[in-house]
Formats: structure tokens, sequence, C-alpha cells
């Protein structure tokens, strides 16, 4: 979560809010993290999940229960926001669950599942979805808009990342 996530959902200013994440990062309450430790830290865990493909596994199941949970309510709440794409690219798209759910209910939508090549050896075909292996600090495929799931542990760490 951002400072100005966090200030939003406590309804408080984002400046003193600063102030007191300073300050219980410097207590050591706290460990803040730039964008770049936090990439270095999931591509140790990538490293393990290929090197270990029951952990992998674990993962490609946690992340389609939460897609099966969080998908439905954003095409139900702002199916909108989704009119007008043509070609979407699921970065990091695991077992392709989010594509699949997305292209379901938009028709009019082609994805694009793009993960390892690992993880992309256990993600279903399904029409209208292609599913492309390769690392996405080298490149990622051109589409209308891109989907990156960021998976964060907030438990005694602080992300201040602004994505996109």
């Amino acid at each position: 979560m951002t400072r100005l996530e966090l200030s939003s959902a406590l309804r408080c200013d984002p400046s003193p809010l600063r102030r007191l994440m300073r300050v219980l990062v410097h207590l050591k309450i706290f460990k803040e993290e730039t964008l770049i430790q936090h990439l270095r830290q999931y591509m140790e865990r990538m490293s393990y999940a290929v090197a270990n493909p029951d952990h992998s596994k674990l993962i490609n199941e946690g992340m389609a229960c939460n897609a099966r949970v969080v998908v439905p309510a954003v095409i139900e709440s702002c199916l909108e926001v989704f009119k007008g794409i043509e070609t979407i690219v699921d970065v990091d798209g695991g077992d392709g669950t989010t594509l699949r759910l997305l292209v379901q209910a938009c028709p009019w939508i082609r994805g694009i599942n793009f993960d390892l090549p690992l993880v992309l050896s256990v993600a279903q075909e399904c029409d209208r979805i292609e599913n492309v292996g390769g690392d996405m600090f080298d490149c990622i495929p051109k589409a209308d808009a891109v989907i990156i799931n960021c998976k964060r542990s907030c438990s005694s760490t602080w992300i201040e990342a602004e994505l996109l």
C-alpha cells in the first residue's frame, strides 16, 4: 500500500503520515523498501519457485484463488473500464485464471498471458488467450492495456512505490 493509499484509507493528511512512517522506519518497526529492492526480492522468490515446483504450484493456486474473488468484483463494479480495449496482457499471469475470467465476461477482448515459460507450462489453453513466455524485465508484449497484479506483503514492510 502506498502512503497516499494509506492516508486516503485513514482519512488523514499524507504529510504527517509520512513523518510518522519515517519514525516507524527509524525505530525499526517497519522496513522501508525501494521498488528496486522489492523487485530484487521478487526475483529471488521466483528463482526459488523455479527450483521448487511444489512452491510454484502453491503460488499459482493462491493467485488463482485471489483472481476468482477479485476479477468478478471488478467486472461487476466497473465493466465500462474494459470498453474499447481489444487486447490486454496480464504480466506475471500465472495459470491464466485472471484472463480467463476477463475474456469470458468481455468477449471482445483477446488476452495475452505473459509469464516465465516454467509457469506457463501449467497454464490452460483457452480461446482468445495466447500464452507467451518471457521475462517482464526484458520486454512485455504489446497490447491496448496491461494488468499487473502486485503481490505485496504488508507485514512489517512499508513499500512506498507508485506504479504506473
